[in-house]
């Protein structure tokens, strides 16, 4: 404890390595009578002096402390004082991290759950880009979604992950940046992707330009494959370019450095909470065992003690002896012994263990930011108790959790997806995640009159055409849940009471609508009925 306290110390700065120890605790003399005593304030003295060179000089609290020595409490309270967080991070230890997540359901469920959430209501793309033209990048995206888990999961697991973008963009050396106007239209995309520990290195090079998204990050990554490549080198040298970077919860700068840039492991703030709630579950689980106590009393028992003590093969053969018939001549509700011997038998009582397990639960959930009904399947309270409130508080975590660590993979994989597609990159491309406590129907129905309205009301007054309504309501289809069945015939259909009509004919068309199937011949004729009334009231 002390030695990890010193080398924390000095890689902090050599202004605090340097600086003098002194004690924060300052003995004072309180009773007036030894206060009159010298030999009695000399051995005061001493105590305190001996305890504080007994307890490492970095657990003390030295700035901007309350204390008071009368009441014992601030400083002067020794159980407060001699508290310390240490910096022994368990990120570094991958193996320790690899064999809980092998062993905990609780910790896998946290680390992968959260990861599937992060992915599953995927993403909203705004720009002017054709809806139809963004299925194809949605369709693209979906199917790269279980390596993205998976790579997720490893980043939250160790701190860190990495994943190489392997498309065809005529380029001969992966060492090259990226050219996204040389990937043809319908290549194909793969990831190749590992975690910060295992089968990857970074350049001591960094992204100098300022402009890049990837400044400040290693210039060039090497992958570790398992298998030797054609020209017999297991390793890859990637531009930054082309890699994915994971990176979970960011540390301050000083710890920064020291992980290389990577994230800190989700274990890190939840390990002692975890091993409690092992320890407690497992300790109840012993106690069941233990619940019932049995005591025979049987003469004679110390003098057999001791013979066996000393070797005597007949004194332990009567002992087993003993307790073997008492074994074999039993029943549920009947002992066989002798009538010299007792018998007496105790119960633990357990009230108050279920209390401190759900505590213990209640804990764990808040350390891993999720409700119970996730973690532990519990849904004793039901689902339309706290539950739709706990999903609300879940759903913003999730969000932010998006943004953290998804954002910057999504802003450089998006323009790589839409270049495969052969569509343009639009300037104003934006994106949001969808909110993964989704919309209640009662909501959508809302949403869905509202939309209405405003469309036919912008079409009766001439802002908007049918074409472009049907549009908008396909941009809202995952928000409502409506208009995924909208087909060529509704397109053409709108683009027919899209066509001007001819102001000297008198509110007749000046050509014959091409044909339509007859089950869209009652809504053609309200529509054009709608167009005829608007150029009237235009030409008045």
């Amino acid at each position: 404890m002390i030695q990890k306290s010193k080398i924390l110390n000095i890689s902090v700065g050599s202004e605090i390595a340097n600086k003098p120890e002194t004690s924060c605790i300052t003995p004072r003399i309180i009773d007036s009578d030894l206060q009159h005593n010298d030999e009695a304030s000399r051995i005061v003295e001493g105590l305190y002096e001996a305890y504080s060179l007994s307890v490492p000089r970095t657990s003390k609290i030295t700035d901007g402390s309350f204390n008071n020595s009368t009441l014992k409490l601030g400083v002067s309270d020794v159980a407060l004082s001699s508290a310390e967080y240490l910096c022994d991070m368990i990120t570094f230890q991958r193996m320790a991290i690899t064999n809980i997540y092998h062993g905990s359901w609780i910790f896998r469920r946290i680390i992968d759950k959260v990861a599937q959430d992060m992915w599953r209501a995927g993403i909203t793309i705004e720009g002017e880009t054709e809806p139809e033209s963004l299925k194809r990048v949605y369709k693209r995206l979906s199917r790269l979604r279980s390596e993205l888990i998976w790579v997720t999961q490893q980043a939250r697991l160790y701190g860190g992950a990495a994943s190489l973008i392997m498309v065809n963009d005529g380029t001969d050396s992966l060492e090259k940046p990226l050219n996204l106007s040389n990937i043809k239209k319908g290549s194909s995309i793969q990831l190749w992707s590992t975690d910060r520990w295992f089968g990857l290195s970074t350049s001591s090079e960094m992204v100098t330009n300022y402009k890049s998204r990837d400044f400040n990050t290693p210039e060039y990554y090497t992958f570790y494959i398992d298998q030797a490549t054609a020209a017999g080198v297991g390793t890859i040298k990637v531009h930054h370019s082309r890699v994915l970077r994971f990176v979970n919860r960011k540390s301050v700068r000083l710890i920064n450095t020291k992980l290389n840039g990577w994230g800190i492991s989700e274990l890190e703030h939840i390990f002692q909470d975890l091993m409690i709630h092992e320890n407690a579950k497992n300790s109840a689980g012993s106690l069941v065992e233990k619940a019932l106590l049995e005591i025979v009393y049987v003469e004679g028992m110390r003098g057999m003690m001791q013979g066996i003590s000393t070797g005597s093969t007949a004194q332990q053969a009567a002992l087993t002896g003993q307790l073997a018939s008492l074994q074999n001549f039993r029943t549920n509700n009947l002992v066989l012994m002798d009538k010299q011997n007792e018998y007496q038998q105790f119960q633990h009582n357990f009230s108050g263990l279920s209390d401190l397990l759900e505590t213990q639960r209640d804990i764990m959930a808040g350390a891993a930011e999720m409700p119970k009904v996730l973690l532990y399947g519990d849904t004793k309270g039901g689902l339309t108790s706290d539950s739709p409130a706990e999903m609300e508080f879940y759903a913003s975590t999730i969000a932010g959790k998006q943004d953290e660590m998804l954002r910057p993979v999504l802003d450089k994989l998006l323009p790589i997806l839409f270049a495969i597609e052969g569509i343009e990159l639009p300037k104003d491309l934006d994106y949001d995640f969808e909110s993964i406590a989704g919309v209640s129907q009662s909501k959508q129905l809302e949403l869905l009159q509202g939309t209405i309205n405003a469309i036919n009301s912008l079409v009766d007054s001439g802002v908007l055409t049918h074409v472009t309504a049907l549009k908008e309501i396909q941009q809202i289809q995952k928000q409502t849940g409506f208009g995924s069945n909208i087909s060529n015939e509704d397109e053409k259909l709108a683009q027919q009471s899209d066509i001007p009509e001819n102001e000297e004919s008198d509110g007749e068309l000046t050509e014959e609508l091409p044909p339509v199937m007859d089950e869209y011949a009652e809504v053609k004729d309200q529509l054009i009925g709608k167009r005829r009334l608007f150029d009237k009231l235009r030409r008045n």
